[in-house]
This record gives C-alpha cells, sequence and structure tokens, in this order.
C-alpha cells in the first residue's frame, strides 16, 4: 500500500468532515452573506484545522486543507461530507438521502503534515476507509432547528452504524455577522464501537493494550459556536469552535487517554 499517499487522502478526508461539520446542522447552512439568486452556489476556501490526532487522543495536530461546498437549488449538495440529495421539502420540515464515507484510522498516527504524531494505536492495525449511505431530517422551528441522520457504512474493517441527533440555531448579528450554537448526540451501533474503541485478543498481544469488547451506546455529546463574517458578497470568514465528550464505552475504552476534546475550525471563503 503507498503510505504517503493512504495518510493524505485519510487525514484530508478526516479534516475535510470537521469542516464540512461547519455547514452541517444548520451551523453555516446560511451564512451572513445575502443569498444569490442562481440555482446554483459554489463557495471555496482555504481552511486550518486543530483537532485530536484520533477520537479519544490527547494530542492535537494542525492541517491546511482546502475548503469547498457546491448547491443546486437548495436540493443537491456535495461537499467534504459527501453527496446529498434533499426529496422532501413541506414548511419547516427537510429530507433526503445521500452518500458519505469515513476515511478510517491509522495506527501510527500518521496526519497531512507530520508523521508519528501519536502511537498509542500502534499494534492495533489501520481501518480502511468505508463508503456510507446516509438518510437526514430537520424540522426548523421559530426557535431552532432540530436535527437528526443515520449513517450505515460498508467496508471491510467498518460495517457500523451511526445515528445522530441535533439542535441549532442561527442568530444573525447585524448585517454581517450570524453566530449559531449547537448542541449534538450520537449512538453506535456495536459494529461501529467495537472497531473504533475496542481492543481484540489478538490485538492486546501486538500492543500491549487490554482487551476490550465495545458495546452500542451513546458514543458522544458536544457543543459547539459557528461564527460567520461577510467581508463582501462575495468574500466571507467562518470560524467553528467544538467541545466533545465521549460516553459509555467510548471512554471506558483504553484508547481513550482523553474522554474530553476540543477542536477549531477556521477558513477564508469565496462564493461564486
Amino acid at each position: 500500500r503507498n503510505q504517503p499517499m493512504t495518510r493524505v487522502f485519510k487525514t484530508a478526508a478526516g479534516i475535510a468532515a470537521l469542516g464540512s461539520a461547519c455547514f452541517g446542522g444548520g451551523a453555516f447552512a446560511q451564512d451572513a452573506r445575502p443569498k444569490s439568486s442562481s440555482d446554483w452556489s459554489v463557495i471555496v476556501g482555504a481552511a486550518a484545522v486543530v483537532a485530536p490526532v484520533y477520537e479519544g487522543a490527547d494530542s492535537y495536530t494542525i492541517s491546511p486543507l482546502p475548503f469547498f461546498r457546491v448547491t443546486w437549488k437548495d436540493a443537491v449538495s456535495l461537499d467534504a461530507k459527501g453527496l446529498n440529495v434533499r426529496m422532501i421539502k413541506q414548511g419547516g420540515f427537510k429530507a433526503g438521502a445521500g452518500l458519505t464515507y469515513d476515511m478510517g484510522r491509522d495506527e501510527d498516527g500518521d496526519t497531512l503534515l507530520f508523521e508519528n504524531q501519536d502511537d498509542s494505536l500502534r499494534g492495533l492495525g489501520d481501518i480502511d476507509p468505508a463508503i456510507g449511505v446516509r438518510a437526514f431530517a430537520s424540522y426548523d422551528f421559530s426557535v431552532a432547528t432540530v436535527s437528526s441522520s443515520a449513517v450505515r457504512y460498508f467496508g471491510d474493517d467498518n460495517d457500523g452504524l451511526l445515528i445522530d441527533a441535533s439542535l441549532s440555531k442561527r442568530i444573525p448579528v447585524g448585517r454581517r455577522v450570524s453566530l449559531t450554537p449547537s448542541v449534538k448526540m450520537t449512538w453506535a451501533d456495536n459494529a461501529y464501537m467495537d472497531t473504533f474503541f475496542g481492543v481484540s485478543g489478538a490485538q492486546s498481544a501486538r500492543s500491549g493494550i487490554a482487551p476490550f469488547s465495545a458495546g452500542p451506546g451513546f458514543k458522544d455529546v458536544s457543543a459547539g459556536l459557528s461564527v460567520a463574517y461577510a467581508f463582501s458578497e462575495n468574500w466571507g470568514l467562518m470560524v467553528r469552535g467544538e467541545v466533545k465528550q465521549l460516553l459509555g464505552d467510548a471512554a471506558d475504552s483504553p484508547i481513550s487517554d482523553d474522554d474530553t476534546s476540543a477542536s477549531m475550525f477556521t477558513a477564508i471563503t469565496y462564493r461564486y
């Protein structure tokens, strides 16, 4: 396997997914810039992300990354989270489906810019990328937006199921700024939890980490704040900070060195 290219793809996609989360759940779905009359919306940018090397790590990495989001008629979107198609829109209710992916995990803790960022997982083996099918729904109440999604992965290593629910509220502050606080909780099935937080007997023998069987349950709860600032009709700044707390077996796993983590995403964007 081409390790350098695998590291690039895994890290880039993982960081892009974090950045893309700033658009999801209403966080940056509507920024501070006026809406375009065109059916197409194209946003590109340069981003930087500070995040844990892996979920549960106590070490962090910083990485630069291009950022993009393409939308057609507010119905079809393509971004770092994948391809999404809105199929239902009735009043404040929206629902649809799409394709997404999980880029797995590198046992050596390699990231886009640095190697051997964290060797805590050495001996557990890599988790290969997996394609996922996603269904999502949201309802925009006057006081907040409630969203939920379910993703089933179809990979050799990861064939798990993730279900999340979130609550967010976009708050315009003048003509140029908008704030979006949000909270989210994620549930994972046995396959997902055991893949990312379990330690088999063979893995224990190779790594020296105690065996651990991770069962289904709530994986994490998080809270974040997104800020969007419009320099002009086309140029904008996006910033999101998030704190995540691992729960249940995800927190109890011997590979989770820090149950509480923080992440920060910043991007300068241009909208066509």
